[in-house]
């Protein structure tokens, strides 16, 4: 007599073509696809519903390790069927020659000082505020500055401007005289 909780096992490996199925859809919508498509594979060659397939975590991974635009057009897997009780599943897990192309990817990278830490600088302390950044409430208590006034220049100053200012214009009315008897 055969007893009802043995499991039945079945493992097969399968290269899987994504290429012909996700490019029957737009750009953006490839990998969905692929992962789609590679169900679909599953559930026709091991006889199994859509429901019932468990894909590994690193198969999942090597489809989408090119973004969501550009999936493998091909993938090697080991299915591994298993049935307890009533129901059947289909275990997918990457094949070990996949696994070598995506084990680079996998590795978390390890950041090593080579130098120590620095000792953190003490805070400076805080700079006074400028005019700008006071608040209303002071600007209203301090007096507005009064500007000081203008004080008168000495006559001997005003004197110098006005020949400066004279000699100018003579240089200028004589160029302007030569200009015309050139031409």
């Amino acid at each position: 007599m055969v007893n009802k909780t043995e499991t039945k096992q079945i493992e097969r490996t399968y290269v899987v073509p994504l290429r012909k199925e996700w490019m029957k859809v737009p750009r953006y919508k490839r990998t969905n696809k692929a992962i789609k498509a590679l169900r679909a594979f599953i559930s026709k060659h091991m006889k199994v519903s859509l429901e019932n397939i468990k894909l590994d975590d690193l198969v999942n991974k090597f489809i989408w390790q090119n973004s969501i635009k550009s999936p493998p057009a091909k993938i090697m897997i080991n299915v591994k069927l298993e049935s307890k009780d009533d129901k059947t599943f289909a275990m997918v897990k990457l094949a070990d020659s996949e696994k070598e192309k995506i084990k680079h990817r996998l590795r978390k990278p390890v950041f090593v000082r080579a130098t120590p830490k620095p000792k953190e600088k003490p805070k400076a302390k805080p700079k006074p505020k400028s005019v700008k950044q006071s608040t209303k409430q002071e600007q209203e208590n301090k007096p507005s500055p009064k500007p000081e006034p203008k004080q008168p220049k000495p006559q001997k100053e005003k004197e110098k401007e006005k020949e400066t200012t004279e000699k100018t214009t003579e240089t200028q009315k004589k160029e302007k005289v030569e200009k015309t008897e050139s031409k």
